[in-house]
């Protein structure tokens, strides 16, 4: 049997649990990605807040990175090229600046208006109603865009980082917004593609 606390998860990593007794099934999906690692290929049927466990808690990807990888793969856009773009643009840019999990919300809608439009000057209008309705339903959720409020503390000062880690942040707030944030961009994308 394993046991494993939310704080012990975030701070060995999922792949350096301790055996106690038992099997890897135990662990569910967890226990699938201890004997095999993971593939792009398996990740679509996992559910949006596995895989921001996965990609966000384990592989270490910044908030914005999950967001674009996740659609890179859905969509087949050039998930290095967004990954490498988004990294900038995560893990809390400042005091001031909008969760990473938006950001990256907001590259993926770009590329969405992007490809169902004539060109970038022609999907403006689209964008930009795309970018309100997304910042509408983020908002009603979580009543903020930036990252510092949504977490209580500034992740850019040591002091805030360490606070960040040791109350387990990652897991209790970003592992959920995250999820939510792909949630809100996968109904945005059912209801674009309806029409």
């Amino acid at each position: 049997m394993y046991t494993v606390s939310r704080r012990s998860f975030l701070k060995q990593g999922a792949l350096g649990l301790t055996v106690v007794s038992g099997s890897l099934a135990g662990l569910g999906w967890l226990g699938r990605l201890a004997v095999a690692a993971p593939n792009d290929n398996d990740t679509p049927e996992m559910t949006n807040h596995e895989y921001v466990e996965l990609y966000f808690l384990e592989e270490r990807l910044h908030c914005s990175q999950t967001v674009v990888k996740r659609y890179a793969e859905k969509r087949g856009w050039n998930k290095e090229e967004l990954m490498a773009a988004a990294v900038m643009v995560g893990g809390a840019m400042g005091p001031a600046a909008p969760c990473g999990a938006v950001t990256g919300a907001l590259m993926v809608l770009g590329l969405h208006a992007h490809s169902i439009t004539d060109g970038v000057g022609a999907g403006q209008g689209q964008t930009m109603r795309m970018h309100a309705e997304f910042s509408q339903q983020f908002l009603q959720e979580y009543e903020t865009l930036i990252c510092s409020e949504l977490l209580g503390l500034d992740v850019m000062t040591p002091e805030g980082w360490a606070a960040y880690m040791e109350q387990g942040l990652g897991y209790s707030v970003c592992v959920p917004m995250i999820a939510g944030t792909l949630d809100i961009l996968d109904r945005m994308m059912a209801a674009e593609e309806s029409v």
